[in-house]
């Protein structure tokens, strides 16, 4: 990605909805990519521990279960963050692009 020198308009609705989905796919993309890698340390850990099959499967069953409620609660998050969480409480369009100029700021660097 390079190096933005400006952003647009405040009125430029359509730029900073653009930038708002870009920001949010590719935290997504990061989001994702940490929880792959700790879903593959949790799971190194429970192999370490050499359980008893019926064990392991109720412990990886807990885990995943964890799992799946932390990525959907992230995920909700980032939609609220960006403002594409259907049926919510509309979030403060200045809210949303100071979030958005933070992260695509922070992916430049």
């Amino acid at each position: 990605m390079t190096e933005r020198t400006h952003w647009p308009m405040r009125a430029d609705l359509n730029a900073w909805e653009e930038l708002a989905n870009l920001a949010a796919q590719i935290e997504s993309l990061d989001v994702d990519r940490a929880e792959d890698a700790a879903w593959e340390a949790a799971m190194v850990t429970l192999v370490a521990r050499r359980l008893p099959y019926s064990e392991y499967i109720v412990r990886r069953q807990e885990a995943l279960s964890a799992r799946l409620k932390a990525r959907k609660r992230e995920q909700s998050n980032l939609r609220y963050k960006y403002g594409f969480r259907p049926g919510s409480r509309p979030r403060n369009p200045s809210l949303i692009r100071m979030d958005v100029k933070r992260y695509l700021r922070f992916r430049e660097h």
